[in-house]
């Protein structure tokens, strides 16, 4: 299995577990993050805090591995199937925190983005590396991240594919809390869901639904925008480079088309 769910009074942990692939994301952990969804918002749960297992990594993105099988119509449909999935993470009236050890590169941080509150150890690394394989963010971030730390700063990371330091991410605001060590960083999360879990559901959604009518907040007509320029992008010569030359360990040769 490539997570786990523990059940807590409040919510549940969802911990995705593949540490020996830097916790890549694939259709099963998808799979189970929204099987987990439903069965929390049925339940009328308050909580869902996502960690990782291991020390490297929260999670270094899609597996691009598993992308280089698939068609260009299959990685499409999943990207749109993703994407929609974390537009209704983020607008879950859960109270949903991710708790980010080692690397959040690329999907990995667009999962990171779509909770309400982040949380790192200090050696984490954040960045949205897909520029330098020719492709773009697919599951949101393009609208996730200039949400969180403005467009100035989400274009910086975007456009450069530079990683940034937990410190720089505190700073920043990309992420709420940094902890010394994953155990103290899932203490502190755990204690902070249950705390909130604790407030008036009347007033934490009213909070929510105010939230919402914010400007700036990721949506659907918006998520749409992404999901038609990814197709572009997917369909380019400059794309099938990229992750070609990832899988084969080499450095691509962009011809810009």
């Amino acid at each position: 299995m490539d997570f786990s769910i523990e059940r807590i009074e409040g919510g549940a942990v969802f911990t995705i577990t593949r540490p020996d692939r830097l916790n890549a994301l694939n259709r099963v952990v998808w799979d189970g993050l929204e099987g987990c969804l439903d069965q929390l918002e049925r339940q009328n749960s308050r909580f869902l805090l996502i960690s990782a297992e291991g020390k490297r990594a929260f999670s270094a993105g899609s597996d691009l591995k598993d992308n280089a099988l698939a068609t260009w119509d299959q990685q499409a449909a999943k990207n749109d199937r993703v994407r929609n999935l974390l537009l209704r993470l983020s607008q879950s009236q859960l109270f949903t925190l991710a708790a980010v050890n080692g690397v959040a590169y690329g999907g990995g941080l667009e999962l990171a983005l779509a909770c309400t509150v982040r949380t790192a150890v200090s050696d984490a690394t954040f960045a949205m590396p897909e520029v330098r394989l020719g492709v773009m963010p697919a599951y949101g971030g393009t609208q996730f991240l200039p949400a969180v730390i403005g467009r100035s700063r989400a274009a910086e990371l975007m456009l450069t594919g530079r990683t940034l330091r937990a410190s720089e991410a505190l700073e920043w605001g990309l992420v709420s809390f940094v902890k010394e060590s994953r155990s103290a960083m899932l203490e502190h999360a755990l204690a902070l869901g249950a705390e909130v879990a604790g407030f008036s559901v009347v007033a934490y959604r009213s909070i929510l639904r105010c939230l919402a009518a914010a400007h700036g907040l990721p949506n659907q007509a918006a998520m749409d925008v992404e999901g038609e320029e990814m197709r572009s992008v997917l369909a380019s010569d400059d794309a099938k480079e990229g992750v070609t030359a990832f899988v084969e360990g080499r450095r691509p040769v962009f011809k810009g088309r």
